[in-house]
This record gives C-alpha cells, sequence and structure tokens, in this order.
C-alpha cells in the first residue's frame, strides 16, 4: 500500500488519509511494503500490526502517531526498513 505525500480528498481514486490506524491491517497478511509517510495519521499503533509478518517495509514518517515503540515490530523477521 502506498499513500504518502498526497494532499487528495473525496473517493478511492483521491486518497487522503487521516486519524488512528485501524487494527484490521493485521488481515493484509500478505502485504509487502506500508508506505504512509506524510499523511495526518494520529494516535498509536495498532499492536496487530506484528502479525503483518511479509512486511518488509513500514514507512510512518513525517505523522502524528504517538506513544511507545511496540513489541510486535520486533516479530517481523522480513522488516527491512522501519
Amino acid at each position: 500500500m502506498w499513500a504518502s505525500d498526497n494532499q487528495l480528498t473525496g473517493g478511492f481514486k483521491e486518497i487522503h488519509l487521516w486519524g488512528p490506524i485501524s487494527s484490521a491491517l493485521s488481515n493484509l497478511t500478505a502485504m509487502i511494503d506500508l508506505i504512509l509517510r506524510n499523511d495526518n495519521i494520529s494516535d498509536t499503533l495498532p499492536s496487530t500490526i506484528g502479525e503483518c509478518q511479509s512486511l518488509t517495509v513500514l514507512d510512518l514518517s513525517f505523522n502524528n502517531i504517538t506513544g511507545r515503540m511496540l513489541n510486535s515490530l520486533f516479530n517481523l523477521s522480513s522488516l527491512a526498513f522501519l
């Protein structure tokens, strides 16, 4: 999933993300890259993000994420970029 550096609002073709990341993200078990850089994501990361075992890239930079680093991130053995 790649939706970074956008200024878009509206329908499916124009995505602007804000608010917390849903714990349902863990249902995307085959996801390899998650790049949500420079959106308006806030709150804490869901602990279920550690269930995305195929994840190699996780880029959430330039957002408003709070809280501590999740221990579940250390379970992502394929993660090469955080």
